[in-house]
């Protein structure tokens, strides 16, 4: 045998594939959400008698990583508009204002408890209760976007 390169003590012969590399022990492959909206696009093709573009194609198209070949494989736009995260909205107007009267009312409630002008003699009740309007409006703050 001369003639004939030597594969090697543990090589298979050539028309042998091996038990760990059969096509019933691989895994899935998981579905993207380009390939879902190109099986769609494919019923819907369908359904009009026009001529959609092959999984093979769309696959491919998905797996470049570029968004405009795989806009034309759907047959969609190219441009993807994401919608507007929540952290991102603007926060109702009832949030700030609702933020600056507690603020507001718990130092108001503080400062004419000590100078003793509308209730009498300071009280500790009363310092408590504007404490906790102002602990309430850092509170609401955090809601604050």
């Amino acid at each position: 045998m001369a003639g004939k390169p030597d594969k090697g003590p543990g090589s298979a012969p050539s028309g042998r594939v091996s038990p760990s590399k059969s096509a019933a022990s691989k895994p899935a492959p998981l579905e993207s959400p380009a390939s879902r909206r190109a099986a769609t696009k494919e019923a819907k093709a369908a359904r009009e008698g026009k001529a959609a573009p092959s999984g093979a194609e769309i696959r491919k198209a998905a797996r470049s990583g570029n968004p405009k070949k795989v806009a034309s494989a759907v047959g969609g736009s190219a441009r993807y508009t994401p919608p507007v995260p929540r952290a991102d909205r603007p926060s109702p107007i009832w949030v700030p204002i609702l933020m600056f009267g507690l603020l507001g009312l718990g130092m108001l409630l503080i400062f004419l408890n000590y100078i003793s002008w509308p209730f009498g003699d300071p009280s500790n009740v009363r310092l408590i209760i504007g404490l906790a309007m102002i602990l309430a409006g850092i509170l609401v703050a955090t809601q604050l976007r």
